[in-house]
Formats: structure tokens, sequence, C-alpha cells
């Protein structure tokens, strides 16, 4: 198995690590923007990308910085080979246009890993289960940017420069997109997006967004400057409140007065092996192949 890698900063060393044990047969191969570029053990540097048909790869993985996933995945679209990329797809209606035209039969993952978290996986089959009727949804994420990587200058990253593609409603998507994997596309939705803080950026960070479904309302919360950090889920129903705590690991219902599920296990990162093990299954068998490109480009839709 040939892996092409394009971006090996942390998350896509996050990547490589997990195919690796996944796939100890594995060869890695990285398309790095120069040769000063840090080499990676166990990692073959390619450093033109007119040289990416000369290799029998058989999927890519594109963790680049937001900005530059569109142009990654031309370069690499005409080899044909399933493309992992790393989520936001796009960062602005331009590129959003622009992605809308690709060929859907192309094989495209949008990396979503909170869809394969075992709280979320726990919490949709128990909607599932039990059909209760739900009066409200709040979404929160909160956390300080930054302690997100403390070895780094937070001004120097990404997420703090606008036109690297940063801005909370873009790093935080994982929100959005699990409200939408739980209870299906909006029949509405509305944004507001602000810079609040003291923190030196120039990018979005604080969003409120609004889904409109049929029965109720889900109310998503994102910021760069909490600094206790939180992460819940609430859906109010009719007759209970069940708090879904992203830090604390468990899932409690007030009206069954305890944890109706909990883990000792880090499942942020299992969600992360789940994700790329359901990926690796496609790639083994194309005919299963299931692209969430258009579910990826709804979702932007809501939010830009």
């Amino acid at each position: 198995m040939n892996v092409l890698i394009i971006g090996l900063g942390s998350i896509g060393l996050k990547h490589y690590n997990i195919i690796k044990r996944l796939k100890p047969e594995a060869k890695f191969y990285a398309l790095r923007s120069g040769i000063e570029s840090m080499q990676v053990n166990g990692i073959e540097n390619i450093f033109k990308k007119d040289n990416l048909h000369k290799f029998d790869f058989d999927f890519a993985i594109i963790s680049s910085p937001s900005y530059l996933h569109l142009d990654d995945i031309l370069n690499i679209i005409n080899l044909d080979i399933p493309i992992f990329v790393e989520k936001p797809i796009v960062t602005n209606l331009d590129q959003l246009n622009f992605i809308e035209n690709i060929n859907k039969e192309k094989y495209i993952h949008v990396a979503y890993n909170l869809r394969f978290h075992p709280l979320i996986n726990f919490i949709k089959k128990y909607i599932q289960n039990n059909q209760f009727k739900i009066n409200e949804v709040n979404s929160y994420c909160g956390s300080y940017l930054p302690n997100w990587r403390p070895q780094k200058d937070y001004k120097k990253t990404y997420s703090a420069n606008k036109s690297l593609g940063g801005g909370v409603h873009l790093d935080l998507i994982h929100e959005p997109d699990y409200i939408i994997y739980l209870f299906g596309l909006p029949s509405r939705s509305s944004c507001s997006y602000r810079k609040i803080s003291n923190l030196d950026i120039d990018s979005i960070d604080y969003a409120n967004i609004k889904f409109e479904y049929e029965e109720f309302s889900a109310q998503i919360i994102l910021n760069y400057f909490r600094k206790d950090t939180k992460r819940t889920l609430e859906i109010i129903t009719e007759n209970d409140s069940i708090i879904v705590d992203f830090v604390e690991n468990n899932i409690y219902s007030v009206n069954k007065k305890g944890i109706i599920f909990s883990s000792n296990e880090d499942l942020m990162s299992v969600s992360y092996v789940k994700q790329m093990e359901y990926f690796l299954n496609m790639v083994s068998d194309k005919k299963r192949f299931k692209s969430n490109l258009d579910t990826a480009i709804q979702t932007m839709k809501y939010l830009l």
C-alpha cells in the first residue's frame, strides 16, 4: 500500500501514525514544498508534483493548511485515487463555487472525525431508539487559542489568520457537522460572526450559528477565547435534559439522575482511528466508497 500525504503538520503526522499502526506494510510519501522541509523517518519526500504520476498510490491524505485544500485536490484529482481531505474542504465562496463543479464520481472523503466519536455514536442510537420529542438543542465549543499549540506563537498559526482560512467557524466546523449528522439538514440557518476578544488575531473568534428544524432549533456557539475549555451538546426533550460532555467523556440524563454513558478512554483519539478504519475499508473496495463531498459542500453553504 502506497500512501501520499500532502501537509505534514500535526494532523498529517497523526494520520501517518494511525495508518502505520493499522497497515504496517504501508509505504509513505509526502509532497513537500522545498528541500528544506523536515525529513520524517519512514516517509519519502517528493518535491515536484509533476512526478506524482510516476508512483502507484493507493490513496492520498490532504492535511495542508485549509486555504490550500482546493489547490491540493486539483493537483492530484487526475491521479484518480481516493482522497482523504481534512476539514474544511474550502474556506471561501469562490472556492465553494469551484468545488461544486468537481466530478462527483471522484473518491473524496472529507474528514469529520466527530462522526466516529463514541459519544456521538451513542447519542445517535439513543435518539433513534427513544423517539422522544425534542424541544431544543444547544451545541457549545469554547477553548483558548494560545493553548492549542503552546509550543508555537498562536498569532502565526493559520487559525489566527483570516487569509489562511482561519476562524472559529471553520476550525470548529465539527459542531455544525455533527448536528447535521444527528438531525439532518436544517430547513433554515443563520450565522452571526464576530471578533470579540483581545487575542491578537484577525480571524473570527466568536460564532453563533442557528439551524432551524420543523419542531426545534439548534444553536451552536463557538469561540477561541474561553480559558476553561468546554465542549458540550445539550438535547432538551419534553421530559428530559441530556448533556453530552466531550471533556469529561460522559453523557448525563437529568431525568434518570445519572450518567448513561461514560468512558476512561481517550475518545477523541478513538474517533480518529475509527474514521481511518472506515476510510481504509472504502479504499479496499471502491464499489463501497461513499463520498461525503455533497454533504461537506452543503455544510459550507450554511457557514460561508
